[in-house]
């Protein structure tokens, strides 16, 4: 199981690596940028050589949740297991990924379950499962059949915006909400665009088409587009140079950074470029300097703060 890194961007959860040994998660709301590399906030034990699918750790660091091929399962602090929900009635197919996400309230967990129905149209599953106790609320089908999702939990707590990856580079949006009457869904209409980040205060969210030449901020409620730019945009030529990543810095300016290709004695070389946008005026008004040796890393957190790595252990936490 290799290290891998996921950051929570729209909401109070910490952002968390997994490693072979644990669920490690940093939590930094109202603490103040320091140079000293990031310590871990809490630990969860998780037994060595599981193939973890994806991790989630809850808002209150009190416990965490992992998805394994065939369940869900919820550990503690010391790694014991507080509950554990099979699959039913199969396990997730070969190649595609189940999903996790804490609610940003504590009081659920997410789980998107790829392919239920072994290869039949529509067959994906989302569950809102109770995160004390690991009973499910409700469970929807979607009107998708895909390998895997991102998932990013919305500040009100009830609800989730997903990103579902299907078969030929085919994208989907969702909206779920969980109310008295279980959950509601809602498609968004847009094939080809990637989920990047949610925003902090949950009115937008940001989204990078499939061919990496644009990026797109949309309107919660309904994903309508609020505005869009192309690579040309930020003055690069589209042939060499892509959009690859980026996020909400806060609630009034985003990060997008930008690619570009460039031939050197040694081959073609990638430069990258951290790009700050405002998103009032929808104005550039710089870039970023990630005061790191590796400048492809840079991770917003929503609170105007981002990160960096040294190396694989470390991350470091910046302000402009």
């Amino acid at each position: 199981m290799a290290s891998t890194l996921a950051i929570v961007l729209a909401s109070p959860l910490p952002f968390t690596r997994l490693t072979e040994r644990a669920i490690t998660a940093y939590d930094v709301v109202g603490r103040p940028v320091t140079p000293a590399s990031l310590i871990p906030t809490a630990s969860f034990p998780v037994p060595e050589g599981a193939e973890i699918h994806s991790h989630t750790v809850a808002p209150d660091l009190t416990r965490a949740v992992y998805t394994l091929a065939d369940a869900a399962v919820c550990i503690d602090g010391l790694g014991i297991v507080l509950w554990r929900l099979d699959f039913e009635p199969a396990a997730c197919p070969d190649g595609a990924t189940c999903g996790c996400e804490c609610s940003a309230d504590s009081a659920a967990v997410w789980i998107y379950r790829p392919d239920t129905g072994d290869g039949c149209d529509g067959c994906d599953l989302l569950m809102a499962v109770n995160l004390r106790t690991g009973a499910i609320i409700d469970q929807v089908p979607l009107e998708t059949t895909g390998y895997g999702a991102v998932q990013f939990a919305h500040p009100d707590g009830a609800h989730l915006l997903l990103c579902i990856s299907e078969a030929d580079d085919r994208v989907r949006l969702c909206r779920a909400g969980l109310g008295q009457d279980g959950i509601e869904t809602t498609m968004f209409h847009s094939d080809h665009r990637d989920l990047v980040d949610l925003s902090p205060d949950g009115q937008q969210f940001m989204t990078v088409d499939v061919e990496r030449e644009s990026v797109a901020f949309h309107r919660w409620k309904d994903g309508s587009v609020k505005a869009q730019f192309g690579v040309d945009a930020f003055d690069y030529e589209p042939d060499s140079a892509f959009i690859d990543c980026g996020g909400y810095l806060d609630a009034t300016a985003a990060i997008v950074t930008i690619v570009q290709e460039i031939e050197g004695e040694a081959g073609d070389e990638e430069w990258y470029c951290h790009h700050i946008l405002e998103l009032d005026t929808w104005q550039f008004r710089g870039v970023i300097d990630t005061l790191s040796d590796e400048p492809d890393f840079v991770a917003p957190l929503g609170d105007g703060t981002w990160l960096t790595t040294v190396g694989e252990e470390a991350f470091h936490r910046h302000s402009g």
